[in-house]
């Protein structure tokens, strides 16, 4: 049988009550030409019998059972499942545009790109008519190849352009290595999995059109902080550092710069989370720890930051916890005070 040009592989763990419009979105593509791959992540709210009930009447969708991994395990369980010539990546919660797979096939056509890229919007509901940016320095309708696909690889190390969620990538391309030691990997793992992506991939090409819709879930696998976040970020920045180094140019001063980002975001975590003082003084203290470690000369790469981004990780390398935790507390209701007003006014 001839292998389909994509296979779109849904991780699935307790989304019930998101997976109908999900589906949905599969069932409206005009572009039939793909392999529906669903794995339930042992869900316990029949999330994996409703997958059965969807799977049963297409021939072009497959519903693979296992114990709960994560949704790294869950994703390569489908990788290795799938015969399309391009992985697309979808989240049970979210939903794709009716002609997602119909621009995305005209792109490869058009460019034989190994990794083609585009927008997505997000909130309550689909709203595809605005697209959130792509990654800093990459341009829509330019094909990176040779010396220019060096570009992408310094938005992927910036960390500023990792989810898998928003590209297609060649099947050929995928990381054949066993990734069982990393189960329950949860924050980074976009980018832990798109970092070998973007090693083998020579070509790439990005659609300004928002075609995936991130529904806002507060339920999600990364809407709250764990300790674990930062184990898991180690394993990530170690992955980004040594793939920097090889790729060279602005990779190793963009790799630094993502530990410090992704420092920050961890600060913000922290400050939401219900915990005493004293317990999130120790994850603090370890998030300082990572953010020396994988941050380089620190104080350079914050200067190159915003001051939303510096001016909270200066006062947690100060060791300045309290203080650090109420900027970061008074950033992040700014952040969505601005996104509210931004979905009311309809941008």
């Amino acid at each position: 049988m001839q292998p389909p040009r994509f296979s779109v592989v849904v991780p699935v763990y307790d989304a019930a009550a998101f997976l109908g419009p999900c589906l949905a979105s599969l069932d409206a593509q005009g572009c039939r030409d793909f392999e529906a791959i669903l794995v339930d992540d042992g869900s316990t709210d029949g999330s994996g019998a409703a997958c059965d009930a969807w799977a049963a009447d297409r021939a072009e969708a497959v519903v693979l059972h296992q114990a709960n991994q994560g949704q790294l395990l869950a994703r390569r369980a489908g990788i290795a499942r799938a015969r399309g010539d391009y992985l697309v990546f979808l989240d049970a919660d979210d939903a794709l545009r009716p002609d997602a797979l119909e621009r995305i096939a005209a792109a490869i056509e058009g460019t034989g790109a190994d990794i083609v890229a585009f927008g997505h919007c997000r909130g309550p509901e689909p709203a595809y008519g605005r697209s959130e940016s792509l990654g800093p320095g990459i341009e829509p309708g330019v094909l990176y190849e040779g010396g220019a696909f060096g570009a992408v690889r310094e938005a992927v190390a910036s960390g500023l352009f990792n989810s898998l969620a928003t590209k297609a990538v060649r099947r050929a391309l995928a990381d054949p290595g066993d990734y069982a030691r990393w189960t329950g990997l949860r924050h980074g793992e976009d980018l832990f999995q798109l970092i070998p992506f973007v090693d083998a991939a020579r070509s790439f090409f990005a659609l300004d059109e928002a075609l995936y819709f991130y529904r806002e879930n507060p339920a999600s696998s990364t809407a709250a902080f764990r300790p674990s976040q930062v184990d898991d970020l180690e394993v990530v920045c170690a992955r980004l550092d040594e793939h920097a180094r090889r790729w060279g140019g602005r990779c190793p001063a963009e790799a630094r710069a993502m530990a410090c980002r992704h420092g920050r975001w961890l600060l913000a975590g922290v400050a939401a989370a219900p915990a005493s003082f004293a317990e999130k003084a120790e994850s603090l203290e370890r998030v300082r720890g990572l953010v020396a470690r994988h941050g380089g000369a620190v104080d350079e790469v914050l200067g190159s930051l915003r001051p939303d981004a510096a001016v909270p990780l200066r006062l947690l390398m100060a060791g300045r916890f309290r203080a650090a935790l109420a900027c970061a507390a008074v950033i992040d209701g700014l952040y969505r005070a601005v996104r509210r007003a931004r979905g009311r006014q309809g941008r």
